[in-house]
């Protein structure tokens, strides 16, 4: 019993009306699998489940380009749903740096992907995004070979640019982020870059504070 049991309810139902022929699916039945899975992998970080996470995404674009409905393809909410999850792995993999690269790799392919799709009015990277990306890459640490290889330093940094640019952008949902939130995720942010002496990693943290005294 418990939360497995739920889930594998919640696949059962999918199934059915994935089955059927007089049902057809939407964005929130596939958000309700989505949200089932990331339950699971909260509990546990199941990579595997974050597997079926990614899957998932997959089957809603493939679904809507076969069926010619657009209202099934994946929103920004979706996609940060999946970013989350593979955060959610992200957080109990530390000092595995090989894990890590892999980890910030697929999130980075993820909103690659969103940005590539901005043009559909469903999907636009946002603060949210762009916090969960550099949480990813902050987890590939050390200054190795391996993560030389990945130019991990560099990604982080754009990847925190984007989200100081979130600031000014009047239509991302950082308006709608709750500002404690907000800013305890600025925080944690900060609090992990604290030791990269790169004066343009200062300038961008100091960049960050200062928007979150003013917003």
């Amino acid at each position: 019993s418990g939360e497995p049991d739920v889930v594998r309810k919640v696949e059962s139902l999918f199934k059915e009306m994935m089955e059927a022929e007089q049902i057809q699916p939407t964005r929130r039945s596939f958000m309700a699998l989505l949200l089932a899975y990331r339950s699971e992998t909260n509990g546990g970080a199941h990579s595997s489940n974050t597997e079926k996470i990614e899957q998932l995404l997959e089957r809603m674009r493939d679904l809507s380009r076969t069926t010619e409905d657009r209202n099934l393809l994946p929103d920004t909410a979706c996609y940060n749903y999946v970013l989350g999850a593979i955060c959610d792995v992200a957080s109990s993999t530390q000092d595995d740096t090989v894990v890590a690269i892999s980890i910030a790799e697929r999130a980075q392919a993820l909103v690659n992907q969103m940005e590539q799709e901005e043009e559909s009015r469903w999907v636009k990277p946002d603060f949210t995004t762009y916090s969960l990306l550099v949480k990813a890459w902050i987890q590939v640490r050390g200054d190795t070979e391996l993560s030389r290889s990945t130019n991990a330093h560099n990604m982080t940094y754009t990847a925190l640019v984007k989200l100081l640019n979130q600031f000014d952008d009047n239509d991302d949902d950082t308006q709608h982020v709750d500002t404690v939130t907000r800013n305890d995720l600025i925080r944690s942010i900060i609090e992990s870059l604290k030791d990269r002496s790169d004066p343009a990693f200062t300038k961008v943290m100091k960049q960050l504070t200062d928007k979150m005294k003013t917003q």
